[in-house]
């Protein structure tokens, strides 16, 4: 009797144990199917997007070629350029989102490094965006100039399209949206500026972070997996360059949105004067 009152604690303390074992492992699998669960929805909104994406680049495609064989068969040839133009824009925008994909699979993925000139790259982007532009009402220009190059993986194209994306995406009807080049000190750099929401204070050091979405960009009601950014800075690291946030102090309330004058600035330092 006496021994096995002295292996009743033993026995009792064992339970415990693994009853304790037990609620870890139970909360250890509850922690873990919230984790797949906020994944898998984040998983899905970012295939929602990219779906919204190639529909809105399809539609794009599909109705400037029918415009076109319009202008076409009425031997109106001025507006079937435009419109070829437009088929040409929506393509290579289809081309730099596909290679967005691949870059965010891993963005340390070593990728061939060529010399890029960067003038001509930014113009093909706003190019890419101009009929996009003209559709919402928005002006988009470019100014200055570049002959520099720069060496970095050939997807440089990603950098000017996030940027300028993000822009015409935000910007209300009849705003504009400015893109300036320059070479300066060494450097090749360009920004883009436009009326956009406003980046509260808080918020600035966390807005190049994956996933990040300032509350007025979220209140404006536009798509975004805050992703874009992220993408941006990494990209511009790669070339060993900058990107840089600058935001006026004047507010104005769109909607339901506080906006203000925005501007993203990358800089990327040059190698070559591009013939």
């Amino acid at each position: 009797m006496i021994v096995a009152n002295e292996r009743k604690p033993d026995r009792y303390f064992g339970i415990y144990r693994m009853e304790f074992q037990k609620a870890e492992i139970e909360s250890y699998v509850d922690g873990l199917f919230r984790l797949i669960s906020e994944r898998d929805e984040r998983v899905e909104e970012n295939l929602n997007l990219l779906i919204h994406d190639l529909r809105r680049l399809s539609g794009a495609i599909y109705h400037a070629a029918e415009e076109a064989k319009g202008f076409l068969a009425a031997r109106d040839l001025d507006p079937l350029g435009v419109r070829l133009n437009n088929v040409t824009a929506a393509q290579a925008m289809l081309a730099i989102r596909t290679d967005i994909l691949d870059f965010q699979k891993d963005t340390t993925l070593p990728f061939n490094e060529t010399e890029i000139p960067v003038y001509r790259r930014v113009d093909k982007v706003v190019r890419c965006f101009t009929p996009l532009a003209n559709k919402s009402y928005i002006r988009l220009s470019i100014q200055g100039s570049s002959f520099s190059s720069v060496v970095g993986p050939n997807l440089f194209e990603i950098i000017p399209y996030i940027l300028i994306d993000n822009a015409v995406k935000y910007s209300p009807q009849n705003a504009e949206v400015r893109v300036l080049i320059e070479d300066k000190s060494g450097e090749t750099r360009f920004s883009v500026n436009s009326i956009g929401p406003v980046i509260e204070e808080a918020e600035r050091e966390h807005i190049f972070d994956k996933s990040f979405r300032g509350k007025n960009a979220i209140n404006s009601g536009r798509p975004g997996s805050g992703i874009g950014l992220f993408l941006a800075r990494a990209l511009v690291a790669r070339f060993g360059g900058t990107i840089t946030l600058q935001q006026s102090e004047r507010r104005q309330l769109v909607g339901e949105t506080t906006m203000t004058d925005v501007t993203f600035t990358v800089a990327i330092p040059n190698t070559t004067v591009s013939t």
